[in-house]
């Protein structure tokens, strides 16, 4: 059933699924579904159908590894933790809340900047169709994803890993690539335990 903003969620039960949980409609999705009526993902509120809050605790604890030597590295008690947009399909989905986003499937649909996972600033880009392709009938997936994006540079087509600091320290690289560094509207990531599928939304 379709919610209102403001509604009060209706109580339900984790549906458990192999080694990941899915939490159904909760009170935290109520800032997802703020987005959306803020007109941030360009759609109405209408067009939202559910938000489901994912547990994988495999995934998590490898996220909070990776969190922990990101902010490390960079000596600012910060790993650059934000919430940014997947999207993705029905036949992805599940793969990728069982294992999480796999960098082996880079090039499916964008490659400028680099070989790995990416990540939109704007909700509304990942909706597009050519991300979030449509089901047979005509819905759409996208997550909201916990990101680890560090220290960053401008990416490039064909970069398989960050680039370095300097030609001196080749192992000391950067944790991410983005478009634009002033003003980054996409991010990408080359580790699997740097992003988080925390919400897989569901829209038409």
């Amino acid at each position: 059933r379709q919610r209102k903003l403001g509604e009060t969620p209706e109580k339900s039960q984790p549906r458990k699924l192999l080694n990941y949980r899915i939490m159904g409609f909760c009170t935290t999705s109520n800032v997802i579904m703020s987005t959306f009526h803020c007109g941030q993902f360009g759609f109405s509120l209408l067009d939202l159908h559910q938000i489901e809050r994912l547990q994988n605790i495999h995934l998590r604890r490898g996220y909070e590894v990776q969190k922990k030597q990101i902010s490390d590295k960079t000596g600012r008690n910060s790993a650059g933790e934000k919430l940014l947009y997947h999207g993705t399909t029905q036949d992805n989905c599940d793969s990728i809340m069982k294992t999480g986003f796999n960098r082996s499937f880079a090039g499916q649909n964008a490659t400028a900047y680099g070989d790995g996972t990416y990540f939109a600033v704007d909700a509304s880009y990942s909706a597009n169709t050519v991300y979030s392709k449509p089901a047979a009938d005509g819905s759409q997936m996208m997550f909201v994803a916990r990101v680890l994006t560090g220290l960053y540079t401008v990416g490039k087509y064909g970069m398989k890993a960050p680039p370095a600091f300097n030609s001196q320290q080749p192992h000391d690289r950067y944790d991410s690539v983005v478009d634009n560094t002033q003003k980054p509207s996409m991010y990408v990531a080359f580790h699997d335990h740097q992003a988080y599928p925390d919400y897989l939304i569901t829209f038409k």
